[in-house]
């Protein structure tokens, strides 16, 4: 300013309003909003979600299983305690026990067939390498390895089971009843 010999007051005066021009620009921050829950909880609670449900899912198939073995009918024929069920399904075992949904269905070859072909599954017990196989479903459902793992397993013990009731024989009558099985 001319005519003011105090300089130092000028300099104030542009320190003071560049202090009030960067509170007026820059005022200060108001508290951070909620936007949602992040990409991590998200996956967290999809994650936990398959596993649940593949849990249920594997939880409701032991159940019906068992409630079959303790509620339903049952013969004895040979050493085999064949549980017949309502449903319409192949035959399977669990746990030594023998599942047909109705025996009737099979001649007394067809049933010596699938004997041999289930007592082959208790003998290596499949039941428990499916169980296991199971669990491990839960925890990795999402992986696409588990699934062909899943499916390689149960091809293997089926092929090794088809083997042993095969044995010396050439097939063609085993062969025939397991087309009607799956027809």
């Amino acid at each position: 300013l001319p005519g003011n010999t105090n300089t130092n007051y000028g300099i104030r005066q542009i320190d003071n309003g560049l202090q009030n021009f960067g509170q007026a620009v820059a005022p200060t921050a108001p508290a951070a909003e909620a936007t949602g829950p992040g990409a991590g909880t998200i996956l967290l609670w999809l994650y936990l979600s398959g596993a649940i449900i593949f849990l249920v899912l594997s939880l409701r198939e032991v159940i019906l299983i068992l409630r079959t073995a303790i509620y339903g009918q049952y013969t004895t024929i040979g050493s085999y305690r064949i549980f017949s069920s309502s449903r319409t399904h192949a035959p399977f075992s669990f746990m030594g026990w023998v599942f047909i949904s109705d025996p009737a269905l099979y001649d007394e070859k067809g049933l010596e067939y699938i004997f041999r072909h289930e007592e082959a599954h208790n003998r290596c017990w499949h039941w428990l390498d499916m169980i296991l196989m199971q669990l491990f479903f839960v925890v990795f459902w999402f992986h696409p390895l588990v699934w062909i793992a899943w499916r390689r397993l149960i091809l293997e013990a089926e092929r090794a089971c088809d083997d042993a009731v095969i044995g010396q024989d050439d097939g063609r009558e085993y062969a025939s009843l397991l087309i009607s099985i799956a027809q």
